[in-house]
């Protein structure tokens, strides 16, 4: 997610006002939020799992020690140790 989210306005199918998240090309990217508040927090909670997912490093395997490139803060094996078949030559 390169740019913030915005918080707009909108009618929800012509009947309740309500705000939503919007992305920079202007689609939305959240369901419909009662307050503003309501969608600031769902805001939050999208740029912090945007910012999890960004964390892709090296890391040991916790089977192995095999150093790998890890996808997320929880994954921890290689992908050798994860399906389980036995590595030829360390």
């Amino acid at each position: 997610m390169t740019q913030p989210l915005r918080i707009k306005a909108f009618r929800n199918g012509g009947e309740r006002m309500g705000f939503a998240l919007f992305d920079e090309d202007d689609q939305r990217v959240s369901g419909f939020c009662h307050s503003r508040t309501e969608a600031h927090h769902q805001r939050l909670q999208i740029m912090r799992r945007a910012a999890e997912r960004a964390q892709v490093r090296p890391r040991p395997c916790m089977c192995c020690g095999v150093e790998f490139q890890s996808e997320h803060k929880f994954n921890r094996l290689c992908d050798v140790c994860r399906t389980g078949v036995p590595r030829m030559t360390r």
